[in-house]
């Protein structure tokens, strides 16, 4: 299982009280379904925070491989049904 970018939803919440902007950064791609949130003073263009997302996607891309290779070696150990 791979991670696309369709699979990332970033979304902004400003937040005038505290004089901040919420942004969420979610990763539907893997069955964690990891969310990153952070809050800026400033507003922070979109692609910013889509560079950003990439680098929220790499350790999830990392976990979607090592749950891939753990199926695998516990697949090698199965008996063969043929």
């Amino acid at each position: 299982m791979s991670i696309n970018k369709d699979a990332i939803f970033i979304s902004m919440e400003p937040r005038p009280e505290q004089g901040t902007n919420l942004y969420k950064i979610e990763c539907s791609g893997c069955s964690r379904e990891c969310t990153w949130a952070f809050y800026s003073p400033r507003k922070l263009s979109f692609a910013f925070v889509g560079k950003l997302a990439g680098g929220f996607s790499s350790p999830c891309k990392k976990l979607v491989e090592e749950e891939a290779r753990k199926d695998r070696a516990a697949q090698d150990g199965q008996a063969s049904l043929i």
